[in-house]
């Protein structure tokens, strides 16, 4: 057998195993590419010749046309995966897991089996009242009402609030009450005006008009209704919906 030696690339220290025969002749190493001399054991180093320009890397072959099913599929091996560097979890407030809890907003009870406010924990008297007297809160909306100083209402206080009701009452009643006297003597009304013709009805022997009065008794009554419709929406909304006067806050 063939005696081989340890030779190490002078470029990037990878050791190869090489016959003794190449002892003074030039390799090329297999990891980098790089040419150098080799020197038997124990002999000078010769100085390190100047690394060989790198060639162009030869154009990529064309894959294989859809034609030729027999050409092979060439795979990029995968690159060496690296372990991923160890990291310290940190635990942060919102990672911890709370307790599982099917009502953590309702009435908490004490132990015994009292139901309280989870606001300021005040016994509920009934037990299933909706919202606290003593705070205020509402179980339901799950917030507290906040108290506030208001002055008394008084009688004069809902007369004042009543009192445009009680003047579009008023005012319907006068123009309801006009509509059906213009009724009966717009005729009397209009005797002697301009509208009056000079010759009189040849049958009743009653004055005739350019413009007959049941025209004027028309608009009479299209106008009231008119005015009526809306004095009867602002009425209901006062005295049915409306009809407690706002609270006034205390200034403190």
């Amino acid at each position: 057998m063939a005696e081989t030696l340890d030779i190490a690339c002078p470029s990037c220290g990878k050791v190869m195993k090489v016959p003794a025969a190449v002892v003074g002749k030039v390799i090329r190493c297999k990891g980098c590419s790089h040419t150098f001399a080799v020197t038997a054991p124990g002999a000078p180093k010769p100085p390190t010749a100047k690394p060989a320009v790198a060639k162009a890397a030869p154009p990529r072959a064309k894959p294989a046309t859809p034609a030729d099913k027999d050409a092979p599929i060439k795979f990029q091996d995968d690159p060496p995966k690296v372990p991923p560097a160890t990291e310290k979890k940190v635990v942060r407030p919102f990672d911890i897991e709370e307790d599982d809890n099917e009502n953590p907003y309702g009435v908490e009870k004490d132990d015994l089996d009292v139901p309280r406010c989870p606001f300021c924990a005040t016994e509920l008297d009934p037990p299933d009242t909706k919202v606290c007297l003593e705070c205020g809160y509402n179980l339901l909306e799950r917030k507290r009402h906040v108290s506030k100083k208001v002055y008394e209402t008084t009688g004069g206080d809902y007369f004042m609030h009543w009192l445009p009701a009680i003047a579009w009452i008023v005012a319907m009643l006068l123009l309801f009450t006009l509509a059906i006297v213009s009724t009966f003597y717009m005729s009397d009304w209009l005797t002697g005006s301009f509208l009056e013709k000079d010759d009189k009805n040849a049958v009743t022997q009653k004055a005739e008009f350019y413009l007959p009065p049941f025209a004027f008794n028309l608009c009479t009554w299209v106008c009231t209704c008119f005015i009526a419709s809306i004095g009867i929406k602002f009425v209901v909304a006062r005295l049915v919906y409306n009809w407690k006067p706002a609270e006034v806050v205390k200034k403190t």
